[in-house]
């Protein structure tokens, strides 16, 4: 063992940092004495619409909850038999919004870059009923383009380049993502009136309206936490960026970094592609350096999605799935630590 231990996320030291203004935030919240629908969720829209350039914005309780709304729209727009087309390398949460708006999924593979493959996956040609749904793995941009209507699963890559094709993105505030909230959070936004529309309604039981909605606001609390947040995002991904480029300087001739387009990255996550996986996480966790795995499974390998029609074993996310490990990346890092989990990985003997 060695005398240190770098964590894997940096909440607790992002807290003791602006302690005293997240304070503030909440004594004015709670002060205020409107804990829904008040100033700060006001303003966290209305800074969501700037920030992602587009016209609408819908605050609710997670990610999940958000691209579960956008499946029941489609769910009510179209047919019963609709498919929802899955990446088959995501987290759970992906396929099971659509599960539970009543979706049949089809998981697609991805490249060995995590990016979803459309067009050659799709069963009986693209022109049957559906959505499809991409996920910027790692925070890597969405560039698909399919004809079938397109959904975004932003909670990893919002903050980069949002598809111009996609009808709408679910964002998500969970405490690993880059913006994170202090316990759930997330956001609809669209430039769709009807998707806007229905999704706030959605979200309020449907009042006023025909739609059988749900309550999952974000409360006052949490957005006014959220708006501590928004002043230093831009120089937290400055030394997200800062720390990735010094990875791949330290790595280049070691590992494969999973990023097609390393300009265009929100650097949610720093995945590198290795042999002997398993073996470097071990010694790493031994060394004091804590690691993930984004993910140990594709979907359908996990028994509650197998029977869904899928890419099978051979895919090359079950390959990828193998291999990837993911390194301490988030901006309360110091240089030393940095510097630390590059040479342990580059020293590594595996």
């Amino acid at each position: 063992m060695t005398g240190y231990r770098i964590p894997f996320n940096g909440l607790a030291r992002q807290y003791k940092n602006y302690r005293e203004e997240f304070l503030a935030a909440t004594d004015h919240a709670m002060y205020k004495g409107q804990w829904m629908n008040g100033e700060f969720t006001d303003q966290f829209q209305r800074w969501l619409k700037q920030r992602t350039g587009k016209t609408y914005a819908v605050l609710t309780h997670s990610g999940t909850t958000a691209l579960e709304a956008i499946a029941r729209y489609y769910k009510k727009v179209n047919f019963v038999e609709d498919t929802a087309f899955i990446p088959t390398l995501t987290f759970p949460a992906t396929a099971n919004a659509f599960i539970n708006a009543g979706f049949n999924i089809e998981l697609v593979d991805c490249n060995s870059y995590g990016q979803t493959i459309y067009g050659r996956q799709f069963s009986g040609g693209i022109d049957k009923p559906g959505v499809a749904v991409g996920v910027g793995l790692y925070g890597e941009t969405v560039d698909q383009r399919p004809s079938l209507p397109f959904v975004e699963d932003g909670a990893q890559h919002w903050l980069t380049d949002s598809n111009t094709a996609s009808t709408a993105m679910a964002i998500s505030f969970d405490p690993t993502k880059n913006l994170p909230s202090s316990g759930n959070g997330g956001a609809v936004v669209t430039n769709n009136r009807s998707i806007y529309d229905w999704v706030k309604s959605y979200f309020n039981h449907g009042k006023d309206t025909n739609v059988i909605g749900s309550n999952a606001r974000m409360s006052e609390l949490e957005a006014a936490h959220m708006m501590v947040r928004t002043q230093y995002i831009d120089e937290w991904q400055h030394r997200r960026r800062d720390i990735a480029e010094h990875y791949m300087e330290r790595l280049k001739d070691k590992v494969r970094v999973v990023a097609s387009d390393k300009k265009r990255h929100s650097w949610h996550k720093f995945v590198i592609d290795v042999d002997g996986r398993d073996k470097l996480r071990r010694d790493l966790g031994e060394r004091g350096i804590e690691t993930r795995i984004h993910y140990d499974r594709p979907l359908h390998e996990m028994p509650k999605y197998e029977h869904y029609k899928n890419p099978g074993l051979m895919s090359v996310a079950s390959s990828l799935s193998r291999r990837v490990l993911s390194l301490p990346i988030y901006p309360e890092l110091t240089d030393a630590e940095v510097e630390i989990i590059a040479d342990q990985v580059r020293n590594h003997n595996g």
